[in-house]
């Protein structure tokens, strides 16, 4: 229903905030298309709610130290 959706979109934008990654970032970490992250955004009329794999990658993420984040990038 849109109220879970509104919740999962609050939801990933403050991970996605908490992690510092942009939206490329992000897809490129999880191996996914650029334009799929994006519609996780909610915006425009093809907007989804971010699967449960990114929002658990996210919270994931924020646990590790600076370190071992850079070293995800390489």
């Amino acid at each position: 229903d849109s109220e879970s959706l509104f919740s999962q979109l609050d939801l990933y934008h403050q991970l996605l905030q908490q992690s510092g990654l942009k939206q490329y970032q992000l897809a490129d970490l999880l191996g996914t298309d650029r334009t799929t992250v994006n519609r996780w955004d909610g915006a425009g009329k093809h907007a989804t709610a971010a699967p449960t794999y990114a929002i658990q990658f996210l919270r994931a993420y924020i646990m590790l130290s600076p370190a071992d984040r850079l070293s995800l990038h390489r």
